[in-house]
């Protein structure tokens, strides 16, 4: 990148100026962050706010006259910790934390009533310890919005304390004002249970969550070039889990382990179910004799040896309407009916040790990953996926203008992360028998089998290899949910995981992905103009020293795993404008130095990304890429003018003079903002008398004498591998002296049971 590059204060310099991530008042009392907003109500808002002290009173003040007052319950945080990786240091420049410790945190939640909808009222919180009191700032609140109320909703996901989110907020605010909703699709912080990376990590690359997204980054970085942006306390954020959001084995802890070692250290509950049973059969373990504490103490050992959410359910507020509590739920936001998902597998590393294709510690399954292995499941018959049958037919879900769903793992995408599919994993075992000789045995994750076969091969030190595979084919949200939601014409799914920003669609449900805050992890993509170009630990087949399986179609190295289209950004291409090693248009955004923000408009029903210079705090963002949520001709007008009084337009209007109507442009897709590039126009068909065979005709006008434009015929067997047709037959030419009408018969025959598309492909010269 030619980025004039902004030195960043070293870690000392920083430390010796704050310690606190809010001054201390008189009273000696600090707040841990500013009040952030949760779960709007149709009159109401929960307002939460976090301190190092329980205190004795904790309230929030607010209406339009500051007269009214809610009180708050107070709960501790019970997985808040630090340890030696946190960077937190003492005035002296030293870290305040050498091992794992608890460190006390509380939040304070309060249910604000009585609020009308569309009117924001000022706010703010009071936190009192005995006779010394501490006080927030002043900020505003709303409830729900009501039904056709406009409003502004951020699409975003994987923070994880990357450097570029005090620019991307501040942006954000500068550019579009306080939005009212933010939707986050999942990866919040690096580690869940690290309180410094929530709050008040002294690491300006790696900034903390909260001060980020509250404007206060620079009470911690005095001479940060940002201040982030003031989004959280004016804004409720709503969001999912991701692999960031899960932690894993916390008995691991008490055997001296880290906080990052835990985190990447899950394993499945059926095994820790497993271990249980054997654990206390073999008399390891004694569970209490009363049957309800007997209970629980299975139900907490459980957990404490596969994984755990609970930062992640104590910081957050939402719906509690599914079997999996908080962790997926839906809500109707005025026009926006929001479904959050828990679609989530392990990240595993791509190395040849304990990862997603092989395991290290091969005969003591207590040390197994079970490769890249899903959280919650949601396939047919599970508990998430008739939640989410049930929450489609509902009426208000069906009576909702917008439908948007979001989930963490990559369900369309270009990055590394997208593979493996969302496939379960299964393993290819290679163990000794008769003497020495192998053998191999598949295991598809099955509890008996694994009890019954594979543990007792590792126990007799048998097993010599095990390797995963994830058969593109077995996706499971491929299969199972992505066809439930084009049946029910939710337009929208807001995913993340990549670190990129990239988009598709499938029929109308459009896919995005706007998750770029620095730290990419790569993008698979070429053509003509661009090799691929992956992260530097993702090996393929074919490539030496890949460690991946037998059949290369499960992990392809380029485009979509599925092979969906990727659509390319409609107004500004961010990438070749900014990076000089690419001097053309690519379909993503995969950039350390390029911050990205994206906007769902509820009143126009467009959703708009934005890119600025990360180096340059001066710059202005530019609008890159807008698409519509709704397939009709107005909402395709909106995004592709962008203008004020495109109700007025008609079908056969010709504003830019291009001599193509508006409905043609719409209906052909000619342009980047149309609905659909792969919806084409319905078809004429044509037998050739002399050889029988049938071919595809396309029929368009144009306006006679035309300057400027260039149209020109291409056709392919699958929309996005699109091909120039040389010479196409002219079927007819009719018109009415203004406008021709030119039918073009395709120069390939249709094939039995092979589809075949037409499409126009235009071009205004500057």
């Amino acid at each position: 990148m030619n980025f004039p590059k902004r030195s960043i204060l070293c870690r000392r310099s920083v430390l010796l100026l704050s310690f606190m991530l809010f001054p201390a008042g008189a009273s000696g009392l600090s707040l841990l962050t500013e009040p952030f907003l949760q779960l709007p109500g149709e009159d109401s808002v929960v307002v939460a706010w976090m301190t190092e002290f329980e205190g004795t009173a904790h309230t929030v003040t607010y209406g339009t006259d500051l007269d009214q007052t809610a009180v708050a319950v107070t709960s501790r945080l019970t997985r808040m910790f630090e340890d030696g990786s946190s960077d937190l240091f003492n005035p002296s420049g030293n870290r305040i934390h050498s091992s794992f410790t608890e460190r006390p945190v509380w939040r304070h939640e309060a249910v604000v009533t009585g609020l009308v909808a569309g009117e924001r009222v000022p706010y703010f919180v009071t936190s009192e310890d005995g006779s010394a009191s501490v006080v927030s700032g002043t900020y505003t609140l709303q409830p729900k919005p009501a039904p056709g109320q406009a409003v502004q909703i951020v699409l975003t996901s994987d923070h994880q304390n990357r450097a570029m989110n005090p620019g991307t907020w501040q942006k954000l605010v500068e550019t579009v004002g306080t939005p009212d909703l933010v939707l986050m699709a999942g990866d919040y912080a690096d580690h869940p249970n690290r309180a410094s990376e929530w709050y008040d990590r002294q690491n300006e690359s790696r900034p903390p969550y909260f001060p980020t997204k509250q404007g206060t980054i620079q009470n911690l970085f005095p001479d940060h070039p940002y201040a982030g942006g003031e989004v959280l306390q004016h804004a409720p954020i709503m969001g999912v889990p991701g692999n960031h959001e899960v932690s894993g084995r916390f008995a691991k802890h008490a055997q001296g382990a880290g906080i990052n070692a835990v985190w990447n250290d899950p394993q499945p509950r059926w095994y820790a179910e497993v271990r249980y049973d054997q654990r206390v059969a073999a008399g390891e373990l004694t569970p209490p004799e009363d049957p309800e504490e007997a209970a629980a103490f299975r139900a907490q050992w459980i957990e404490d040896h596969s994984f755990e959410m609970t930062s992640f359910l104590e910081i957050w507020t939402h719906p509690d309407d599914s079997p999996g509590g908080e962790g997926y739920w839906s809500i109707s936001y005025g026009d926006v009916f929001i479904i959050g998902m828990h679609v989530n597998t392990l990240w595993r590393h791509w190395h040849l040790r304990r990862g997603k294709f092989s395991e290290q510690h091969l005969n003591n399954t207590d040390e197994w990953g079970f490769g890249d292995m899903f959280f919650e499941d949601f396939s047919v018959g599970s508990e998430q996926y008739e939640w989410l049958v049930d929450v489609l037919a509902s009426e208000e879900f069906q009576n909702s203008k917008y439908r948007v769903l979001m989930g963490h793992k990559s369900m369309f995408g270009l990055g590394d992360n997208a593979l493996p599919v969302m496939a379960n994993p299964i393993a290819t075992i290679t163990y000794e028998w008769a003497g020495g000789r192998l053998r191999t045995m598949q295991w598809e994750g099955d509890v008996e089998t694994f009890v019954n076969e594979v543990q007792p091969k590792a126990r007799r030190g048998e097993i010599v290899h095990v390797y995963y595979e994830y058969p593109i084919e077995n996706d499971i949200w491929k299969n199972d949910i992505e066809p439930l939601l084009l049946e029910h014409e939710v337009q929208l799914v807001l995913t993340g995981h990549s670190h990129l920003w990239n988009r598709s669609r499938v029929g109308l449900l459009n896919y995005l992905e706007s998750s770029n805050y620095g730290d990419t992890h790569g993008v698979g993509y070429a053509d003509e103009n661009i090799e691929v170009v992956r992260a530097p630990w993702a090996n393929f087949p074919g490539e030496e020293g890949s460690i991946l399986g037998p059949d290369p179609a499960d992990y392809p190295r380029t485009g979509d795993p599925h092979g969906r289209p990727a659509i390319f950004p409609t107004h500004a291409n961010p990438e070749q404008l900014w990076n000089s090693a690419v001097g053309h248009e690519v379909p993503f955004i995969s950039s350390n130095d390029i911050g990205v923000f994206t906007v769902l408009d509820t009143g126009t029903g467009l959703v708009r990304s934005w890119a600025y210079n990360w180096h340059d705090p001066e710059s202005e963002p530019i609008l890159f890429d807008v698409f519509p949520l709704n397939p009709d001709f107005h909402s395709w007008a909106r995004a592709a003018w962008d203008e004020t009084g495109v109700e007025e337009l008609e079908p056969g209007d010709d504003p830019g003079g291009l001599g193509i109507p508006l409905a043609l442009r719409y209906a052909l897709g000619l342009d980047a903002r149309a609905p659909d590039r792969a919806l084409l126009p319905a078809v004429l068909r044509h037998d050739d008398p002399e050889t029988g065979e049938e071919y595809v005709v396309l029929q368009y006008q144009r306006r006679v004498f035309s300057s400027g434009v260039n149209i020109t015929l291409e056709g392919a067997d699958a929309p996005g591998a699109w091909s120039v047709l040389n010479d196409p037959l002219l079927l007819d030419l009719a018109g009415d002296g203004e406008r021709d009408i030119l039918s073009f018969r395709d120069t390939v025959p249709v094939a039995p049971d092979q589809p075949r598309f037409l499409r126009l492909k235009v071009e205004v010269e500057e």
